[in-house]
């Protein structure tokens, strides 16, 4: 398993998050019970700023192995999306006004 997580790792710093991408869900499928394939996707998500999937993996990752690193990180993202939102949301009423 570290191998695959090793070898994402690799393909994210060659720029290839799509390589990536693939090896972490074969792992998932191999071991759905190990949380590392899960937060390495969900870091590839928000990189490419797709937090919505990111949030979604992570769900599915803390349904299955209950891990508080992947629960701390769930609601990390959920609690900085939420201001981000209000923060948007707000700049959208000034202009308006």
């Amino acid at each position: 398993m570290e191998a695959r997580i090793g070898l994402a790792r690799a393909y994210v710093a060659a720029g290839q998050p799509d390589k990536a991408e693939k090896v972490l869900k074969e792992a998932m499928k191999i071991d759905p019970m190990r949380p590392e394939p899960y937060i390495e996707l969900a870091k590839i998500y928000i990189n490419q700023g797709n937090i919505e999937e990111a949030v979604k993996i992570l769900e599915q990752g803390y349904e299955k192995t209950k891990n508080e690193e992947i629960k701390r990180l769930l609601d990390e993202i959920k609690t900085g999306y939420e201001t981000t939102e209000d923060a948007e949301q707000g700049q959208s009423k000034e202009n308006n006004d």
